[in-house]
């Protein structure tokens, strides 16, 4: 593409997004970081509608054109667009070229400055059902069906293609065509069904596939933890995360990491000093603790919850003190508005989270708290998908609590000063509970603490 016989083809311009939406300068960034910028125009339709009639005009007159899309989209369905190989996404990349483009947002030109440059992150989708229907032998055949279901994003394209331009916005006739004209679903059903379904839509050449013989999983019997002398000896358990929100020792976490705890200890300065719990909230997952500490910084909450794509910093003590003793952090960004289940108090990251971290703190570069670090999803094949709990769940609950934040921050820190915040303002939470407590709870398959591997 670095080429001006080439470029001149495109008409020296790459028809990108709307000026003001933030992929109109994240494109400007990555034509300068590609070496670009001196071949093509970041060319700015004007709207939605103009972009897609360039895109339309181009394939009718059967000229070639250099843009920029999305998908999935009936748009990519209809015209056959080809994307071009950028350099592999990465967070540290991302990261580095987002906080680039951040600037040129605010400054305009003069804010650019030399970054790495990369492809835009894919979006990861999860399929979610709440405990209670999954967990309802009738809803069995449903949950079946969704564990089944797997579209490519091509063939999406297609059927919002079809939908938009062929069927007249027809969704039961894009169904039918669907259901006429593609082999996926085949798979997502049992035969009986498949067979039903191609006779109710005239469709004949169904065969019957043999399906996959899917091994019964066995549920581990639950076993019965075996009595011993030591039981009743209280002990380190497990570890977690805190935050200091106020002078007077206030500390925020999950309300899992102290769960069951006989004692909750605060490591501050070498010193274990006792905590307090003064309010949980089981749904939402956050506690409020309080120790007899005058911590040299506190944390901030910000007013206003993530956005799409925003930087965050987590910090804490994942693993507990088996790697180091030494607090750890973690940036990333926002890649969801919701969490598992279009959980809305919740938020997703690419962020690490791992075990460990939980109840630590999520912040901006102002070193606001944007959310509480809460989760990880653990499954063959996903990797990258943490979630936090929104600054705006962490106010409701202790305002109603009677606990007052100190006003947020509103320029950002140097790296330095919030390595010092995190330093200073994230503590290490040790629950004590008793033997006999530790196996009850290891026996229970949903308890999400994180125990010392000596009593896994």
């Amino acid at each position: 593409m670095r080429d001006s016989n080439i470029a001149r083809l495109f008409n020296n311009r790459l028809v990108s997004c709307i000026s003001g939406w933030t992929c109109h300068t994240i494109n400007f960034v990555k034509l300068k970081g590609y070496g670009l910028d001196s071949y093509y125009d970041n060319y700015d339709p004007g709207s939605g509608g103009r972009l897609d009639s360039e895109i339309q005009k181009a394939f009718r007159k059967s000229k070639p054109i250099f843009t920029y899309y999305w998908e999935p989209t009936g748009l990519l369905g209809k015209f056959d667009l080809v994307k071009l190989k950028e350099t592999p996404y990465t967070s540290s990349c991302w990261n580095e070229m987002m906080k680039v483009v951040t600037r040129v947002k605010k400054k305009g030109l003069k804010g650019y400055k030399s970054t790495r440059v990369c492809d835009y992150p894919d979006m990861v989708l999860t399929k979610a059902a709440s405990s209670k229907f999954a967990n309802n032998s009738s809803n069995r055949a449903i949950i079946n069906f969704f564990e089944e279901y797997s579209l490519d994003t091509s063939e999406v394209n297609q059927l919002l293609a079809y939908y938009m331009y062929s069927s007249g916005g027809d969704m039961r006739k894009t169904a039918r065509n669907f259901l006429y004209t593609s082999d996926t679903w085949l798979d997502w059903v049992p035969n009986d069904v498949a067979t039903k379904v191609g006779n109710a839509i005239g469709r004949t050449d169904i065969a019957k596939k043999p399906k996959k013989k899917q091994p019964k999983k066995k549920e581990p019997k639950k076993k019965k933890p075996k009595p011993s002398p030591d039981d009743n000896k209280v002990v380190a358990a497990a570890s977690g995360s805190g935050f200091f929100v106020s002078n007077s020792g206030d500390i925020i976490t999950n309300h899992h990491v102290i769960e069951g705890c006989n004692v909750v200890k605060v490591n501050f300065k070498g010193s274990a000093v006792e905590a307090k719990t003064l309010a949980i909230d089981k749904v939402n997952d956050i506690a409020i603790l309080k120790a007899n500490i005058k911590p040299d910084k506190v944390y901030s909450v910000s007013n206003e919850d993530v956005s799409l794509l925003e930087d965050v910093i987590v910090a804490g003590y994942p693993l507990g003190k088996k790697v180091s003793s030494a607090i750890k952090t973690h940036k990333g960004v926002v890649t969801s508005l919701a969490g598992a289940g279009d959980n809305y108090s919740n938020f997703q990251t690419d962020a690490t989270i791992n075990q460990g971290n939980s109840g630590g703190p999520i912040m901006n570069q102002k070193g606001n708290i944007v959310g509480i670090a809460v989760a990880t999803w653990v499954e063959d094949g996903v990797q990258g998908v943490h979630f936090g709990i929104k600054s705006s769940t962490l106010k409701t609950f202790a305002s109603a609590n009677g606990l007052r934040f100190l006003p947020p921050n509103n320029r950002d820190l140097s790296n330095k000063q919030l390595g010092q915040l995190i330093t200073s303002g994230t503590v290490y939470l040790e629950c004590h509970m008793t033997i006999a407590k530790i196996k009850k709870m290891i026996a229970e398959a949903n308890n999400r603490k994180a125990f010392f591997s000596e009593y896994r």
